[in-house]
């Protein structure tokens, strides 16, 4: 059966015509978004203590789902089914986050919204039973014909039957509703000549179902069974006798004598109104993350009623699906709220809980999280930390988080980065990426979550493929094992082999450098101009460190290179895999002495990464970056001003709590600024 795009859902038009109309990542017109976040803020410093008495909210864009965020939506909208993951505008970056507040949707991206949910929708209408629990499925006979009403291409009628008397077909068509599982029943007999049986064959649309010898003697026929799966359309089936033999001696004739053909949707599903409206609010729910509307719950009634009377329950659902699916109600974060006083405004119960869900999550609110709005518990602080601390204890968030991590320290593409050095392969990739997530999982779940544990820990975990960048035994299986360091050329997260890695290529000085002032101190220097009046000379198998000093001695150059080389050289020996080593590889010595310049408190010196660790991870500065990135990742925005107070409130949370950055992901969830918006007419 055709699905005719032009009657597609008139909730689908609308949704697309709503996704590009000035769809801008904020919630009024009149006011511009954010600056583009290249690393650094504003100034958001509180004035006074004063000032921070007041509940001070920032800026509230309008979130667009992220390709992480649509995907998971996606797996859990639909957890019975083997949804794929399907193509998404590219993402924009808050930082190292992925957050789209900035761009349109124009007509291209708009477009692949409907075909993402075309294809989704096409997949629950192939299994609608199982996103329809309350459905009935049972047997339903779509065609039956009596053989000789249908005729042949050969032969003749005879009482109830139609004889096939040479070789020749039986053919008729018919029509499927709905894709599924549908028995083919021939009832045949036949006369017996020659030595064998007459033979059988049916084909669907030219495609053999069934082979056959026919065992039945003419006069009591016999059911030939076979089951297929077809799509929904229309169908041609056809029934051959395929060994005539005629003995003119004898007079001995084997023919085909056909009784009738029939076709049964063997689960074929059924559902009432009440099963079908209850399938709308609950899906509705979900994909919204509140409930609906009485006008929400009907249109989508009365989207379904139409495609359902012509062209079948599935249809009618997969309608209602796709409809949902380009709505911007599912691929935006509303946030509406209630006024409240002070020109700000209160999110509503399921506000905070799709807020607090792909803060954690990366994807829509559960059961739970749905049912405690439901019910009021996140209007207070105490029910919102109820749910965070609960929502932290589950594997989606543990999973989750883990990614973020990943994300902040620029390795969430590790898989995409590529090295001439031989042993750097697919699934040497694989087991650094491996690795770093089981030891930031052991630090943050297992361990006291600390910022500086994170730094400083003196163990790693390593594979048969890691284990040789250390100088260990590697384990003798495919396990992930721990193993000591000596706390002497590594600690903690920064000697990682997929740190050292990533950040290895072009002149790795450069990019180890940048690494750190942008995941650690959130000051990334600008850019170098597009032309250089005098650039420094380089040459082949310069050592690293000259480079570096003429960079830094550079009278365009200095000012930034200063504030980033000396970080990079900390690293000058571990190589492109990270490994530890003492020449470069042109054979140049290579030393460990680096410093950190151009920041307000931790300017000092520094031997080898070792030394370095230690000193983030004593920095206040470093403490206020840290709240800045997960800041980032939790609100899906850079900073303004209206966030001084909430910033400062976190970094003094996160001191008081010895840096445990998960007290540190409470406190964000439980803040004001998380539960309260700026009004339109403040912003």
């Amino acid at each position: 059966m055709p699905f005719h795009r032009s009657h597609v859902y008139m909730l689908s038009a609308l949704s697309l015509a709503a996704l590009t109309l000035a769809c801008d990542g904020y919630m009024q017109a009149g006011r511009g978004p954010l600056a583009t976040d290249n690393g650094s803020d504003g100034n958001p410093t509180p004035t006074s203590d004063r000032v921070c008495s007041r509940i001070t909210p920032g800026e509230s864009p309008l979130p667009r789902l992220t390709e992480a965020e649509y995907n998971n939506t996606l797996d859990d909208l639909f957890p019975s089914l083997d949804v794929a993951h399907l193509d998404v505008p590219g993402d924009e970056k808050i930082g190292p986050f992925d957050a789209n507040v900035m761009a349109s949707v124009g007509d291209t991206i708009a477009g692949q919204y409907q075909l993402n949910a075309e294809a989704v929708s096409r997949n629950v209408a192939a299994n609608i039973g199982a996103v329809l629990p309350c459905a009935q499925t049972s047997p339903e006979q779509v065609y039956h014909g009596e053989a000789e009403e249908i005729g042949g291409s050969v032969g003749q009628s005879q009482n109830i039957y139609w004889n096939l008397w040479t070789n020749g077909t039986l053919a008729t068509n018919f029509t499927t509703d709905e894709a599924g599982d549908y028995e083919i029943a021939v009832s045949a007999s036949g006369t017996r000549a020659g030595a064998d049986l007459p033979h059988m064959t049916v084909t669907i649309n030219g495609d053999r179902v069934l082979d056959v010898d026919v065992d039945a003697q003419g006069g009591t026929p016999k059911t030939y069974h076979t089951e297929t799966t077809l799509p929904s359309g229309s169908h041609t089936i056809s029934v051959a006798f395929t060994n005539d033999f005629y003995d003119e001696a004898s007079g001995n004739d084997r023919n085909l004598l056909v009784d009738s053909i029939s076709v049964t949707h063997t689960n074929r599903v059924t559902a009432d109104d009440s099963c079908v409206r209850g399938f709308i609010d609950s899906f509705g729910r979900r994909a919204f993350r509140r409930p609906l509307s009485q006008d929400e719950s009907d249109r989508l009634w009365q989207l379904f009623e139409g495609m359902r009377a012509e062209y079948g329950l599935g249809t009618g659902i997969r309608a209602v699906v796709e409809a949902a699916l380009q709505s911007p109600k599912f691929l935006y974060r509303f946030e509406v709220g209630e006024l409240a006083d002070d020109g700000v405004v209160e999110l509503t119960d399921f506000e905070v809980a799709s807020r607090l869900s792909y803060f954690l999550l990366d994807s829509m609110p559960d059961e739970q999280l749905l049912s405690a709005a439901e019910a009021g518990e996140l209007s207070t602080k105490e029910g919102v930390e109820a749910q965070t601390r609960r929502l932290l204890e589950t594997a989606d968030a543990r999973r989750s988080l883990n990614r973020a991590f990943m994300t902040w320290m620029g390795l969430d593409d590790l898989s995409s980065v590529e090295k001439e050095d031989p042993d750097f392969t697919p699934e040497m990739r694989t087991s650094m990426e491996a690795a770093t997530l089981a030891f930031i999982d052991q630090i943050i779940w297992e361990g006291d979550g600390r910022l500086s544990t994170l730094l400083t820990a003196p163990f790693a975990y390593v594979d048969r493929e890691t284990a040789p960048l250390y100088g260990v035994e590697p384990p003798d299986d495919d396990s992930i094992v721990r193993v000591d360091l000596d706390g002497e050329k590594r600690l903690g997260l920064l000697t990682q082999p997929a740190v050292l890695a990533r950040y290895a290529y072009g002149d790795t000085t450069v990019h180890r450098g940048l690494f750190i002032r942008d995941a650690f101190f959130c000051s990334r220097p600008p850019p170098p101009p597009n032309e250089f009046e005098d650039p420094p000379e380089t040459y082949e198998g310069q050592p690293a460190r000259e480079r570096a000093e003429d960079r830094m001695n550079h009278q365009q150059c200095g000012a930034c290179h200063k504030q980033i080389d000396p970080l990079g050289l900390a690293f000058d020996e571990f190589d492109g895999m990270g490994r530890w080593t003492e020449t470069d590889e042109h054979g140049n010595p290579v030393h460990d002495s680096g410093a950190i310049y151009g920041t307000s408190s931790t300017d000092q010196e520094v031997r080898g990464p070792v030394e370095l660790a230690r000193a983030l991870a004593e920095s206040g500065e470093v403490r206020q970056c840290v709240v800045r990135q997960w800041f980032r990742l939790a609100f899906a925005r850079t900073m303004t001003r209206e966030d001084a107070c909430s910033l400062q409130q976190l970094e003094e949370a996160l001191q008081s709590s010895d840096d445990d950055i998960r007290e540190l992901i409470v406190t964000i969830a439980t803040s004001d600024a998380f539960r309260y918006r700026l009004a339109y007419d403040a912003q």
